[in-house]
């Protein structure tokens, strides 16, 4: 998914269309979240997330599902636009331990913007099985689970859930890192 700015935010599910009723889920490290409502007519598949205002909309051209992921707001709609292909067909967005220095352990976190520095949330990020996992805890909940990859001479964590879609970038290396937030 494309995010602006050159931001690309990658996501794995997996889904059966096969069914009367269509299945599927979004797919973080292990941790499956379920998609809501799955509608096919055609070529058109659609995912509706209508808790939350969302929904992704596309067509299967035979190799891949190309649409726009659509958050609906009381302000307008925004749209970012989305390719999903098979696995096998391309990365699975998740690093190696051996792919570069990673951060782990607990860090605290400074959020900088608007002429103000918050202090209040913290991260964790750790290996397993090879593999880069992070997530940032704020006073208002954590970010949930998110898978890291190598990107250029840093680390891309993100997530996306159908209603969370979160990057993460950050470079550096030892006790500090320093990077940019990304949300849709």
């Amino acid at each position: 998914m494309e995010l602006g700015q050159g931001i690309v935010l990658p996501f794995r599910m997996g889904l059966d269309l096969s069914a009367a009723k269509p299945t599927g889920y979004f797919l973080v490290g292990d941790e499956k979240t379920p998609i809501p409502e799955i509608s096919i007519s055609g070529d058109s598949i659609v995912f509706g997330f209508s808790e939350y205002g969302a929904e992704m909309r596309g067509t299967w051209n035979g190799n891949q599902w190309l649409g726009d992921y659509l958050r609906h707001r009381s302000s307008g709609t925004k749209s970012f636009a989305f390719s999903a292909s098979p696995e096998g067909s391309g990365s699975s967005g998740v690093a190696t331990a051996s792919a570069g220095p990673f951060p782990a352990g607990n860090f605290q976190v400074l959020f900088q913007g608007q002429d103000r520095v918050d202090d209040t949330t913290a991260a964790k990020m750790w290996t397993k099985d090879g593999r880069l996992y992070g997530t940032f805890i704020a006073p208002d909940g954590d970010y949930g689970l998110l898978a890291g990859k190598q990107v250029g001479g840093g680390i891309q964590l993100s997530r996306f859930t159908g209603w969370q879609a979160i990057v993460i970038t950050l470079e550096g290396g030892g006790e500090k890192w320093s990077g940019n937030f990304y949300a849709a």
